[in-house]
């Protein structure tokens, strides 16, 4: 840390008397502490599926136009989990934090008990890292989601529309160091879109509201990004302009 603020400072002066007029820009980046601090001999970690996917008839409403009262409806959460965990892993990969970080396939869980979270037994604890020569697992243990769409109105056949999304995910790291003691984080957050309900490809895209199904994805790709945060340090380009005459 004291290097990449001496690295910084050095580069602002130089920026900033050097006889060049106009505006420069520059990208600082830097670098905040993991949320979670694991064991220093942790160098390789497993990113697994733990979770029962979530029934299509759980969490999804919308107040349509005209209507007082709110319906339930049906949307699929089919590969949600996984998109949570690949993205995780493969942001953890990214951030080059850790040595090595590999992704299991195939889902933990095979039972269908939603509400039930089920963490890792020691024993599958020791089996995953054994298979996969990885120091510790990071596990999602718990995901759901839930989507709110009110309709407002209707332009040439278009309904206009927000939605609101809603994520919670519990995750923990199992290692056998911990001593009884696992790491859980636990990760509640929201997204909102607004826009025209168009399949059609007649709109630009920031221009469209998500389906539930769309919504749920992009969820999952913007929790893993915070849990990315948590378990490694944060790597984040600051960039400004320095005026000088």
């Amino acid at each position: 840390m004291r290097r990449l603020s001496f690295f910084a400072i050095a580069l602002f002066s130089i920026l900033f008397f050097s006889s060049c007029a106009g505006i420069q820009y520059m990208s600082i980046e830097t670098r905040e502490p993991a949320q979670v601090t694991l064991p220093t001999g942790v160098k390789s970690v497993l990113v697994v599926n733990n979770v029962v996917q979530q029934p299509d008839e759980i969490g999804h409403n919308i107040k349509r136009l005209g209507k007082s009262q709110i319906d339930r409806v049906k949307a699929s959460s089919d590969s949600v989990a996984i998109f949570y965990t690949e993205a995780l892993s493969q942001f953890l990969g990214e951030e080059e934090y850790f040595d090595t970080v590999k992704y299991y396939q195939k889902p933990l869980r095979t039972d269908n008990d939603f509400w039930q979270e089920i963490p890792i037994s020691p024993e599958t604890m020791s089996e995953l890292r054994n298979a996969t020569s990885t120091d510790a697992v990071i596990s999602l243990d718990k995901l759901i989601l839930q989507t709110d769409r009110t309709d407002f109105f209707q332009q040439e056949g278009y309904t206009y529309a927000s939605m609101t999304g809603k994520v919670h995910s519990v995750i923990r790291v199992y290692l056998p160091s911990m001593e009884g003691k696992i790491p859980v984080v636990q990760f509640t957050d929201s997204m909102k879109w607004e826009g025209y309900d168009i399949r059609d490809g007649r709109a630009y895209a920031e221009l469209i509201i998500p389906t539930q199904e769309e919504a749920m994805k992009q969820l999952a790709v913007f929790a893993a990004e915070k849990m990315t945060n948590v378990f490694s340090p944060t790597g984040r380009i600051r960039t400004g302009g320095i005026t000088r005459k």
